[in-house]
């Protein structure tokens, strides 16, 4: 069963002018300093750990055979409040979820096993990345949001430290044995830990004019985008050289979003430019007009544009300037998949060509069913009533 998309070409166009400055080698007008270590925060060490894995751990993508999937189980849901709230993790032993949704009258909270549905509670356990062994979260506890350290294997947590205020922008990597944990309060903070201990390294502090709004890590380098309370629509990207302590900057007027593409970098500035950037020297590549986006994501070498005003979905090539309108009700991209929704299925089709590798029906699946996971034990389907799993028959 296959179905047929409408592809339109559009050749974007490679704007010459310049619209951000290049970059500083020293921080502006005192924009970070680093944080003395009279005020740097002590981790509370509940647990012992000898040995670390420490790069992260990622999960194998879901692969088919151009066919419809096979549910393998589902469990009826509800909902606790008027808002919803789906958290899902991809670990070595299964799929941890944090949600608002009920199941048999508990909270959904915990570990589902992707191939029999067996579900395991587990209390107040955040989500965030691990390295197969450790994992690293924040959640609410008494009025601050604590950036948590849990084994896997034992679930108690190791170690807690860097409380910030709730409901606020935050990051997290794993870079070789480092903990990097960007949160944005009054200010922008941005800390090295050691992922064993907790223990903080060093951290960077902004002044109180700014706040992050963006962060992605880039193999050693870590990109934050500062925003200036006191001027509207502009920004100042940030690198900073992990190993090194180098820090750039680059003032651009309003960036939306920003992601790496391999090692590539690339800014969604004010809605439709899309600025590629030479990270190393943190000045502009190139720059294309877009149709107004407010999300990019990456896959397979492209970019998936999102556009609201329309409801329409773009695939960017940036090697072409040429992009396909993917003429679809939703489109995401997770790990390493692109899952297009129609009326009547959800897809995983192919970037390059399109085509369809497999679908699932959307009948009897309940209302707003969308693909919340995939990896290669299965893709897991949410919807208002239901969680459900299917995979290869």
């Amino acid at each position: 069963m296959k179905r047929l998309i409408a592809i339109v070409l559009v050749l974007f166009v490679i704007l010459p002018q310049m619209a951000c400055n290049n970059y500083e080698d020293k921080t502006k007008n005192n924009m970070l300093t680093e944080i003395t270590s009279s005020n740097i925060p002590r981790p509370m060490i509940y647990k012992k750990i000898n040995n670390i894995a420490g790069s992260e751990w990622i999960s194998n993508p879901f692969k088919s055979k151009k066919e419809g999937l096979t549910k393998y189980w589902e469990y009826t849901i509800g909902r606790e409040g008027s808002y919803t709230n789906f958290l899902i993790k991809s670990l070595p032993g299964g799929w941890l979820i944090d949600s608002n949704y009920i199941l048999y009258g508990l909270l959904l909270k915990g570990m589902i096993l992707p191939l029999d549905g067996k579900f395991m509670e587990y209390a107040d356990l955040p989500i965030g990345p691990t390295d197969g062994a450790l994992v690293f979260g924040s959640q609410y506890f008494q009025g601050t949001n604590p950036i948590q350290c849990w084994d896997l294997k034992s679930r108690e947590i190791v170690w807690s430290n860097l409380s910030c205020p709730p409901d606020l922008y935050n990051w997290s990597y794993l870079k070789g044995n480092k903990l990097i944990s960007v949160y944005s309060t009054d200010k922008c903070y941005i800390y090295i830990l050691e992922q064993a201990n907790g223990e903080v390294l060093w951290g960077l502090e902004s002044s109180a004019e700014y706040q992050a709004t963006q962060s992605i890590l880039n193999n050693s380098t870590l990109f934050v985008v500062l925003s200036a309370k006191n001027l509207d629509n502009k920004n100042t990207l940030v690198s900073i050289n992990i190993e090194t302590k180098t820090i750039k900057t680059l003032s651009c007027n309003s960036i939306t979003d920003i992601i790496n593409l391999g090692k590539r970098i690339f800014i969604l500035e004010g809605g439709n430019s899309l600025i590629e950037l030479d990270y190393e020297k943190m000045n502009e590549i190139h720059k294309y007009q877009v149709p107004e986006t407010v999300k990019l994501s990456p896959i397979a070498g492209k970019i998936l544009l999102k556009n609201n005003q329309e409801s329409r979905f773009y695939l960017f090539n940036p090697d072409t300037g040429m992009e396909k309108d993917l003429s679809s009700i939703n489109a995401i991209t997770i790990n390493s998949s692109l899952v297009i929704e129609d009326q009547k299925q959800l897809r995983g089709v192919d970037p390059d060509t399109l085509e369809t590798l497999w679908w699932i029906d959307k009948k009897g699946l309940g209302e707003n069913a969308h693909v919340a996971w995939l990896d290669w034990r299965g893709v897991c389907v949410v919807s208002d009533t239901k969680i459900m799993c299917f995979g290869q028959k």
